[in-house]
């Protein structure tokens, strides 16, 4: 896949010459890293590409914030389906804005102690501003 998008296929094209992505990730012609290339399929990046919640940590440049809210990722799913802890939010090293993005609720960040608070903004952030921009995004 990766070969020919780079080469200048559109992935509307390659989508509509295979509609299963399943097909691609099984003959090995696709995996993981090409993510970013597999809009038209849509795929859910935990059932269909196999990922884990590791492995956004470590395949954080192809599987970013945005890919994830496009595919319909929120952070609830993220925590409830697949154990998000404020340890693995610390290592994604998100923004404020991504993880408004991903739905954060303003109660999840008052849960939070002042430790795993800085482990995931660090010291600049203003804990009052994010927790308001959370409240005002629930409504």
């Amino acid at each position: 896949m990766r070969t020919c998008c780079e080469c200048g296929i559109d992935t509307a094209k390659l989508c509509r010459m295979q509609p299963d992505i399943r097909q691609w990730l099984s003959a090995g012609k696709a995996d993981l890293t090409d993510s970013v290339h597999m809009g038209p399929w849509k795929p859910d990046v935990f059932v269909d590409l196999g990922c884990c919640i590791g492995d956004l940590v470590i395949h954080r440049q192809c599987l970013g914030p945005q890919l994830l809210i496009n595919r319909g990722v929120t952070f609830t799913v993220l925590k409830e389906r697949y154990g998000l802890t404020p340890e693995l939010m610390a290592m994604l090293r998100y923004s404020n804005s991504e993880w408004a993005e991903l739905k954060v609720p303003s109660a999840y960040w008052q849960e939070l102690t002042d430790e795993q608070w800085i482990r995931i903004f660090g010291a600049t952030h203003n804990r009052c501003d994010i927790i308001e921009t959370a409240k005002r995004q629930e409504k």
